[in-house]
């Protein structure tokens, strides 16, 4: 089973990230590839706290 980090998800996410491509193409391959994929709350958790805070990013996103 795989189960990402919070990094990997941030890096997917922003695109304005110098690893981008390559943490968004593995995020992709392993959501549709036949292995078992999770995601804890934690990471869920951790990864919304970071790219929704101001002056955490350069850029901070917003949730719809």
């Amino acid at each position: 089973m795989l189960m990402p980090d919070v990094n990997v998800l941030v890096y997917a996410h922003r695109r304005d990230e110098a690893w981008h491509e390559p943490y968004a193409d593995w995020l992709k391959g392993v959501v549709d590839g036949p292995e078992p994929f999770a995601l804890s709350v934690l990471v869920a958790v951790g990864f919304l706290r970071i790219v929704t805070t101001r002056g955490s990013m350069r850029i901070p996103r917003h949730c719809p």
